[in-house]
């Protein structure tokens, strides 16, 4: 779940870079969702399926990122 991952980064040292797909997938959840700062690779079709042609890397917690992950501690 991506909020789950927002929860780790949130004691974290960023920049964290990431390079599972999946956890490709939730950082631009939460990178299109503006909880979190960060760059992303291009998904690209290589005739077989699609992937990411990189990695993530998040850079910053935006102030809605802190507010969700702090109200994801307090359950």
């Amino acid at each position: 779940m991506p909020l789950d991952l927002l929860s780790q980064l949130a004691v974290s040292v960023l920049p964290v870079t990431f390079s599972d797909p999946q956890d490709i997938a939730k950082a631009s959840f939460l990178v299109s969702g503006q909880f979190v700062h960060g760059s992303l690779p291009n998904e690209v079709n290589d005739g077989v399926g699609w992937h990411y042609d990189g990695h993530a890397v998040v850079l910053q917690i935006t102030p809605k990122g802190e507010l969700a992950s702090r109200s994801r501690l307090r359950r």
